[in-house]
């Protein structure tokens, strides 16, 4: 990595531009793609996208390799910088989707692919990235991982500032959740995909889980329900009255730039039978 420089100087210089705006992340002989995944949110009309997450492809030669044969080439120290030139990515490619008013769900987890040591800058470049490409705060979530609020008091009142909103990721894996959702104040509750699993998977817990979301949605929060991989997965998560869905039954992440549909559709037509996957990106046709 580039001694000498600031943190902004070193994302800029490790990004390159195609020729229709795709951003891309340079690492030595590596390439760091976004790929986004949609979210959905239940209204009358259907399941309608509504936003996206972003996720990492690195890529050695053109093709594409595991995140961890990628990292395992890397010092700790450009682990972190990787961590703060992926979100840089996911920010800055957020135009390429081509849909106006999708919220974008940006991990902002100490740690994602370093050690947990977020190099100086990395939130005033944050900031300064918004205003760069003139992205709308209201349309940004920066989750936390439960734990991660401690330390980050300055960072939450300057995203609060900004109008940007919080979540906090991972809920159900420590027993503390509720106490960081009263300490951190979040707008949205991500429910941890394994927590999930295991709940749908006995109708009791899913209708105790179905009060729980109601008790946080009469606090004024969203809850956000990763994993659906199965129709059962779908079908508690549709009773529990969760706000945003997720998963590969739903739609799986897809490089930036791909076509991106944002028609409704029925949550019916992948709780048929012969549970079909319909796909979010490319042409296709959907039940009205």
């Amino acid at each position: 990595m580039t001694r000498g420089k600031t943190l902004a100087e070193k994302i800029d210089a490790a990004i390159l531009v195609d020729e229709v705006g795709i951003e891309t992340g340079r690492h030595g002989p590596f390439r760091l793609k976004t790929l986004y995944q949609p979210v959905f949110r239940n209204i009358p009309a259907g399941l309608a996208p509504c936003g996206v997450t972003g996720t990492t492809q690195a890529q050695h030669e053109g093709q594409p390799i595991s995140m961890q044969t990628f990292l395992a080439e890397l010092s700790a120290e450009d682990c972190d910088f990787v961590d703060c030139l992926c979100r840089a990515l996911h920010l800055r490619n957020h135009a390429n989707i081509g849909v106006d008013g999708l919220t974008l769900f940006l991990d902002c987890n100490q740690q994602i692919y370093g050690t947990g040591q977020v190099p100086p800058g990395a939130f005033d470049y944050l900031m300064s990235c918004l205003d760069e490409i003139d992205f709308d705060p209201a349309l940004l979530v920066c989750e936390f991982a439960n734990g991660d609020e401690a330390g980050q008091e300055d960072i939450v009142q300057g995203l609060r500032h900004r109008g940007i909103r919080l979540a906090i990721g991972d809920f159900g894996m420590s027993q503390t959740s509720l106490s960081r959702i009263s300490l951190l104040d979040p707008e949205v509750i991500k429910i941890e995909r394994a927590f999930f699993h295991r709940i749908a998977d006995i109708p009791t817990a899913a209708r105790l889980l179905a009060l729980l979301i109601d008790a946080l949605r009469r606090e004024g929060r969203h809850v956000f329900i990763t994993g659906i991989e199965k129709q059962e997965h779908l079908r508690v998560a549709l009773e529990s009255g969760a706000d945003f869905l997720q998963g590969q039954l739903l739609g799986g992440a897809r490089i930036a730039g791909a076509i991106f549909d944002t028609t409704p559709f029925q949550p019916s037509t992948l709780l048929s039978s012969d549970e079909k996957v319909i796909p979010l990106f490319g042409n296709h046709s959907r039940e009205p």
